[in-house]
């Protein structure tokens, strides 16, 4: 992560990450269910992204998609737009063959994502 990028992060607020209404929306005002869901999500994706990492330096193009696709929807459970953006990112580029591009929108993703775990985490 560069220097701006930290600055960036460190500079996010919840509303930058999530829709809070969205997301009470999306649990129709259930906050205890987007919080268990969430710390399903925090378990989970640490190892969704490292199946991600492992896969696109195998140069595994199916894997790399699916575990995209797997974070973009469950991203979007919480209404993280730019997290689902970044996923849908990596999805294309795998499957239009950029590979080239790959590395960069597999670390834009990671740090999406790292932008949504305090959110989740502090979810109230």
């Amino acid at each position: 992560m560069t220097s701006t990028d930290q600055a960036t992060f460190s500079n996010a607020t919840a509303s930058d990450v999530i829709d809070r209404d969205d997301l009470l929306d999306r649990f129709e005002g259930d906050l205890e269910l987007a919080r268990e869901i969430a710390a399903l999500f925090l378990e989970d994706c640490p190892r969704r992204l490292m199946e991600l990492r492992d896969a696109a330096a195998r140069g595994d193009r199916k894997v790399v998609q699916l575990m995209a696709h797997s974070i973009r929807g469950s991203a979007g459970n919480f209404g993280a737009t730019t997290a689902q953006a970044a996923a849908l990112r990596v999805e294309l580029l795998v499957r239009d063959g950029a590979i080239g591009e790959l590395a960069e929108a597999c670390t834009a993703l990671e740090f999406e994502i790292a932008r949504l775990v305090p959110v989740l985490v502090n979810l109230s």
